[in-house]
Order: structure tokens, then sequence, then C-alpha cells
């Protein structure tokens, strides 16, 4: 169960690889709690994986009770920093309690209320999908969605695809997807939809 934030004993969100590299030169044990459930979390770090916080035992917490692939705990660190560089304000992981919900970004650009950005790395049901982006809308947050390499656009359009597709009048319909190990954001826009007719 993997968290890249949590909240210190003053409140405050802290970040996982932050505290990793702040370590080295602080000896003082500090404690941390979960956002969501607020039971305690200690700081996992090694050379192979992604820094993260993880619950001390096996945990009722709904929130953080699905796994994450390595895949996507970049790509939401990659998208944060990202934001951060550009001087835009950006909570990662913010947990919302009226949604129960934990998008992997919230980012205020132009409005008071922040836009949910999530990056979608595994399969998810079309119902739960549609269920979570109006849960989000009727709170009157809007939410873009970013797949993920699994979900990468080639030459035809998946019936999974379509679920994420936006639509505008610069773009038409289009898609995001990144590439967390190249680094790159894909807008595919003006995507057309053939209609089949049947006899």
């Amino acid at each position: 169960m993997y968290m890249l934030v949590a909240l210190n004993q003053k409140n405050q969100h802290v970040y996982a690889d932050k505290l990793k590299t702040e370590r080295r030169t602080n000896t003082k044990k500090e404690e941390y709690i979960c956002p969501c459930c607020q039971a305690p979390v200690f700081l996992k770090q090694g050379k192979l994986k992604q820094a993260h916080f993880a619950h001390y035992h096996q945990t009722t917490c709904q929130v953080f009770s699905e796994g994450e692939t390595e895949e996507h705990l970049l790509g939401k660190k990659l998208l944060f920093e990202w934001f951060v560089k550009q001087g835009v304000p950006c909570q990662l992981e913010a947990y919302l309690p009226g949604l129960k919900q934990r998008p992997d970004l919230l980012v205020w650009l132009n409005s008071k209320t922040p836009i949910v950005i999530e990056f979608q790395c595994s399969s998810l049901s079309s119902d739960r999908m549609i269920e979570r982006t109006e849960g989000y809308q009727n709170n009157q947050y809007e939410v873009y969605w970013i797949l993920g390499s699994k979900f990468k656009f080639t030459q035809k359009l998946t019936s999974f695809q379509r679920l994420f597709m936006k639509k505008n009048k610069t773009y038409g319909y289009y898609l995001y997807s990144l590439d967390v190990y190249q680094r790159q954001l894909h807008l595919i826009s003006n995507i057309h939809q053939k209609k089949c007719h049947s006899k």
C-alpha cells in the first residue's frame, strides 16, 4: 500500500522522496500519519523502489488499499514535479473527505476549485470510471484522465480509451497519455470515430 504523502506531527503534508534526501543529514526520528485514516505510517526507502510511506499493520484504510505499480508512482511524481516547476499550485495525493477519494493530483489553475488529474495505469470497469468521474463533477471538480503505457493509443481506438476522451473546440475529441520512462506527455487530438451502419 504505497503512498507518497503523509502528515507530520504539525499536520503538514510531507513527501517521501524529499524526506529520503533530508534524512541523510537529520537523525531525529519523526512520526507520520496517514492523511485518510489517521493511523501511524512509516517511511520506506531503498535503492530499487520509489521512497514511500506504508502502514505499520494490515489496515482497513479504504483509500490506500489499492496496490500501485511503479509506473503509477513515477507518473504521479513526474506530473507533480512538472506543475511545481511551472509555478502552478498543486497537491499530490490530496484526500477529499466528502468523496472518500484520493485523486493523484489536485491542480489550481485559474479557478478557486482545483482540477483533478488521475493517471490511469491499470484496468478499470466503465461503471467505476463513470462513478469516479461523476463523483468529482458533482462536487464541482473538473477531471482529466491521463492513460499509462498499457493503454497508449496506437492505430485503433479501444472501447476502454473511449471512456477517457474529452472534447473541446480546439482539439475536438482528445486523449492524454504519459510515458514515464521517456518523460513525455502525449496529446492525441481530433480523434474521429467511424460509425458502423448495419444492413
